[in-house]
């Protein structure tokens, strides 16, 4: 296969005149330096290449705003590539297009790599996808910033979307994924083995796939997810987690959002947060996501974590609906947690639920557990305490769930052993001689 070798002085600039189609020529920058194309580029390659192949150190590639864009249906092309272990690289400012492949790849043991500005639209396979190795051969130090993806990983052999594997200290900031319709099941944000990488502002909209993960984190340490969020028109015909979180130590999610999403024949879970510790999410919200079972946050196999200021509210099931479950996991809070209007037409809306495999020595303080409904008035609760020993819930309030027993407002969360109820119907949350325990207000 020809090759065309482009290569330059360092701190010199190239502008890349070419033709409009290229057939069979991958474009190598050997050489540090500034490159800007001059013209866009609609390549025919006959066989498995690269577009735009970059393989020195040092190098700015200025796209100009021009398109780098595959023109034929060749399988197993990728548009932009970086070799392993080169570092000061930045490539900006114009749109990858139509590869059969990956748009944009980062190998292993790359640092200081920055990613501006770009627009990837139908890239068949991964739109962005940093792959390193295990330490040392991470890929360290690098941002992603301002980038959007349209209608990327459609094909049936994609998984991953924007995707960190094996990274250090990554910035990403300012994305929007939106567009796309896969035949495979996808990852659209996806970590995996990253350490101390911060997100913020990845917004994930409209997208469908039979399954579907908004923004998973496995195996992460110290990573930041603030102001992402998974919303509106993402759908999914099995399992759909907004955020799925696994195997995680000292994560945190700060004003994160999965709101409005669907799956139409399984479970639509906003914050599926599963074997991990000393995680802290703050404003987080699952609001209005829609399922055969719903759960606003399942939180199975947690400890020492904590939820500031969290809602799980309007979800709605024809099966089971809950704003929060917690399954086998102890030494958790909630402070100032809502679980409101959960609504199932075919079976329970509830609040809180302590689920199956005991949870003990949790901590609910400041919660609101209100009007959560369904046709299994019962057990349609504000809080249900399934099984679980040496919870403390103070100052939390139960009220308008759809079950007419008063108590049940806030089941399982007894008298004496815990902490007492308020009597029916009282004003003593605030009284000299009771002051602060939990009000359980009838239907």
């Amino acid at each position: 296969m020809s090759r065309k070798l482009i290569s330059q002085a360092e701190l010199s600039i190239i502008i890349l005149f070419l033709p409009l189609y290229l057939n069979a020529i991958e474009l190598t920058i050997s050489q540090p330096g500034l490159y800007q194309l001059g013209s866009s580029i609609a390549s025919n390659p006959t066989g498995a290449d690269t577009i735009i192949n970059i393989a020195a150190s040092n190098v700015v590639l200025d796209l100009g705003g021009y398109i780098v864009a595959q023109a034929n249906a060749t399988a197993s092309v990728d548009g932009i590539v970086v070799n392993s272990n080169l570092s000061n690289i930045t490539i900006q400012n114009g749109t990858i297009r139509n590869v059969t492949n990956r748009g944009l790849v980062v190998n292993q043991s790359c640092s200081a790599i920055s990613v501006n500005n770009l627009y990837l639209e139908n890239c068949a396979i991964r739109g962005i996808s940093f792959e390193g190795n295990v330490a040392p051969n991470q890929i360290t130090d690098c941002q992603i910033n301002d980038c959007r993806f349209s209608n990327c990983s459609s094909n049936a052999s994609a998984d991953f979307l924007l995707n960190l594997q094996n990274c250090l200290r990554i910035t990403i900031n300012n994305v929007l994924i939106f567009g796309t319709i896969a035949a495979a099941n996808i990852l659209y944000t996806s970590l995996s083995n990253c350490t101390l990488c911060t997100l913020n502002k990845v917004i994930i909209q409209g997208n469908s796939s039979p399954t579907f993960f908004g923004i998973q984190d496995s195996s992460g340490t110290g990573n930041i997810f603030n102001g992402c969020v998974v919303r509106v028109n993402n759908a999914s015909s099995t399992n759909l987690n907004g955020f799925n979180i696994t195997n995680c130590l000292q994560d945190r999610f700060i004003n994160c959002q999965a709101v409005g999403n669907s799956s139409s024949l399984a479970s639509g879970r906003g914050f599926v947060i599963t074997t991990n510790q000393n995680l802290l999410f703050e404003n987080c919200i699952a609001l209005a996501n829609r399922g055969t079972s719903t759960i606003g946050f399942l939180v199975n196999a947690v400890n020492q974590s904590t939820f500031n200021d969290c809602m799980g509210m309007a979800n709605t099931a024809t099966g089971t609906a809950s704003g929060f479950q917690l399954i086998n996991s102890s030494f958790n809070t909630l402070l100032r947690y809502i679980g409101s209007n959960q609504a199932s037409t075919g079976s329970s809306g509830q609040g809180l639920v302590f689920n199956t495999t005991v949870s003990n020595f949790c901590m609910i303080k400041d919660g609101l557990f209100k009007s959560n409904k369904g046709t299994t008035a019962a057990t349609s609760l504000g809080v249900s305490i399934v099984t679980g020993a040496n919870n403390l819930f103070t100052r939390c309030i139960g009220c308008n769930n759809n079950t007419g027993a008063t108590a049940a407002q806030l089941s399982g969360v007894p008298a004496g052993s815990v902490t007492s109820l308020a009597a029916v119907q009282s004003s003593n949350i605030n009284s000299a001689t009771t002051p602060w325990i939990n009000l359980s207000v009838s239907a």
